[in-house]
This record gives structure tokens, sequence and C-alpha cells, in this order.
């Protein structure tokens, strides 16, 4: 039919974890699981980095890329690459060694969590509400309407003395400020409204 199939990939019997890009997929705990062989292959570049002074842009490049890639199976993995990029950015622009000091090198260290972690990320449930909030102010009133069909509820309310005298922009952000407070009770996936402005 005109596929190749790699057979070195393949499995002729059901399997509940399987090899996939780098990750082995796990169909009972749902999730994306570190290959043991690739978390030795990076922990032991991680420690050969910690042991230099200083390091070229291209290991940098790699081993942001390779971290980049664990927020498939690490909780919070984008959030430890912030100081690697800013040593790739440096690197760039002066094309020399990048010094592994300071708040790089604690964000390298901290990676070396991975030597006896054994946790893993679970797939994000797929499962969605499509919420419509709308909001409008003038001059004296503000008003709001909550609902799938923007008819499950509406709160109108009026201007303090004090507000009146605002501009209108201030005002327009403002009736979305107290929609979203007043509505943020009436359901736990309030705090994440897809938001709608009329």
């Amino acid at each position: 039919m005109g596929y190749f199939i790699g057979l070195s990939k393949s499995f002729l019997t059901p399997k509940q974890v399987v090899p996939y890009l780098g990750f082995l997929v796990d169909s009972v705990r749902q999730a994306f699981v570190l290959i043991e062989e690739k978390r030795k292959k990076y922990l032991s570049l991680t420690r050969h980095l910690l042991s230099s002074s200083s390091t070229d842009v291209k290991t940098l490049q790699r081993l942001s890329g390779k971290y980049m890639s664990f927020s498939l199976a690490v909780p919070g993995a984008r959030l430890f690459t912030n100081e690697i990029n800013i040593g790739i950015s440096k690197g760039l622009r002066s094309s020399r060694p990048v010094p592994i000091s300071g708040a790089l090198r604690e964000e390298i260290q901290h990676w070396l969590f991975l030597e006896d972690w054994t946790g893993y990320l679970p797939w994000r449930q797929e499962l969605h509400h499509q919420i419509k909030l709308y909001s409008d102010a003038s001059s004296f009133v503000c008003a709001c309407i909550l609902g799938p069909n923007a008819r499950g509820a509406v709160i109108r309310d009026y201007w303090p003395s004090n507000q009146c005298v605002l501009h209108i922009n201030v005002k327009e952000t403002l009736a979305l400020v107290h929609a979203l407070e007043a509505f943020a009770f009436r359901s736990s996936w309030a705090t994440c409204l897809p938001i709608a402005r009329s």
C-alpha cells in the first residue's frame, strides 16, 4: 500500500507499554514515562556539564531541547530551562564559551533529581466545557451575562459615585473584573472561563 513498517518497532501481540518517540507509552497509567536508557544518557551529560567550568552553545541547546521534550513526562519541566536558554542567548551574542556558574549551575543541578525519580505526568483528560461570559459598561451601569447560550445568569449594577468619572476603557475592564468576581462562586470551572467579550 506504499507504507513502510519498522519491524524492530512493531509488536505482533497487544502490549500495555510500548516505546514511542523516546518515551514509554503506558496505557494503564495513561502517561508517557521516561525510558531508562535515555534518562541515564542525559544524567551523564548533566554530570559532565556540572564538572566543567564552561561549555559551548551547541551542548546547551542539546540539553535545553531534551529537557523541554521531557515536559510530556516530567511535571513543570519547562520551568527549569530558563537559565539554560539565557545562557544560550548570551553565548550566541558573544561567541564565547558559556560559564557554568550561579543560577545556570543551580538549574542544571536541579535535573539530577531524575536519578531517583519514579513519578510520571498523567495525560490530560479530554473534557471541554464551553462557557460564554459577556460584559459591558456604560456611563452609569455595568452588566454581565454568563451561560452556554448567554442566557444562564445576568447581573447588573450602577457605578459608585467615585467610579462614574472614570474613562470608558477603565469601566469596560472593571465590568469584566466584576463579572469574574460575581460568577466565581457558581462552579469549579468559573476560574478558567473562556471569555467572549462584547
